[in-house]
């Protein structure tokens, strides 16, 4: 019963810390966006804006967005981005959030639709998935029964002092990919460590795979 009880604190404990981890960094990455920033993130969000806005694929009006540069053109000369869809997909929810929640106080940098309330809602995407990417590490590192020490310590280096902190203050696909990656990573080892799984949990880490190459697989264009 002791033993028990000792982890259960240890579990609640863990969370605590995954939770602060959670808010901290996602803070710290979207107080660093920066808005659309180049012909990449660009694309992204014309695909977001013309789902929304056109119901269509093509990003017709907004092609502004892509500069140019990372979009596919048919036979017929209609215009639709190159970007893998998987984080426009996602995109156009809080897009479409961003149009019944309040306008944010203060209004993103950026190089294109700056004067979209909207956009500050959408750079909430890379911001949390990076974020949920550093606390999934963390849960990994918990899982080879690594020391809290060691693991905060690592997961906040990986989360400030790499690349990764960029990718999450940027819509590019990188930080939406790498939470669906790591997190299909921490359920395969769940389900190794119990040996047994239902059907619903190989359903899920099928539809993680899956999705994680609809949001980074190689441009063919």
């Amino acid at each position: 019963m002791a033993g028990w009880i000792e982890n259960q604190k240890s579990n609640v404990t863990d969370w605590l810390i995954a939770v602060l981890l959670f808010f901290f960094l996602s803070s710290v990455y979207y107080a660093t966006a920066s808005g659309i920033t180049s012909s990449n993130d660009g694309s992204h969000y014309a695909l977001i804006r013309t789902m929304v806005e056109n119901r269509t694929f093509a990003l017709e009006q907004f092609d502004d967005y892509a500069e140019g540069n990372d979009i596919a053109i048919t036979e017929d000369g209609r215009l639709f981005s190159d970007r893998p869809p998987g984080t426009a997909l996602i995109g156009t929810l809080f897009y479409m959030a961003g149009g019944v929640l309040p306008e944010p106080l203060q209004k993103l940098p950026s190089r294109h639709d700056d004067q979209n309330p909207r956009l500050a809602y959408v750079l909430m995407l890379p911001a949390l998935a990076g974020a949920g990417t550093a606390v999934v590490l963390y849960a990994i590192m918990r899982l080879l029964a690594i020391s809290r020490t060691a693991s905060v310590t690592a997961v906040t280096m990986f989360g400030l002092g790499t690349v990764h902190w960029k990718y999450s203050s940027v819509l590019f696909s990188h930080a939406l990919s790498s939470f669906l990656v790591i997190l299909t990573v921490y359920l395969s080892m769940r389900l190794v460590r119990q040996g047994h799984g239902k059907a619903v949990t190989f359903s899920l880490l099928g539809f993680l795979l899956g999705f994680s190459v609809l949001t980074e697989y190689s441009n063919l264009s």
